[in-house]
């Protein structure tokens, strides 16, 4: 669980700190027209974090799903995952 919250913190922290700066430059700027390149960027990356974090989410439920409804099978489910992880 832990390794789960600490690469969706890295997500969130990725996805605030490309997104929020451009979205705010743009917001100022006296020109309100971006070129395509940089919307395709943004929108690239706002798109790939965001699926990134919903996946992690995702996997998180499930882990918490597996623990409290399946607790005398959580151990070994999560040594069969943890040796698979490796290969």
């Amino acid at each position: 669980m832990y390794y789960f919250l600490s690469h969706l913190s890295f997500v969130d922290i990725c996805f605030t700190s490309y997104v929020t700066p451009k979205f705010i430059s743009d917001l100022l700027v006296k020109r309100k027209t971006i070129s395509y390149g940089h919307c395709m960027l943004q929108v690239f990356a706002m798109h790939f974090f965001g699926m990134t974090e919903v996946l992690i989410l995702t996997v998180m439920a499930f882990d918490c799903y597996e623990t409290i409804c399946k607790p005398l099978h959580y151990i070994i489910i999560m040594n069969r995952t943890k040796s698979i992880s490796w290969f």
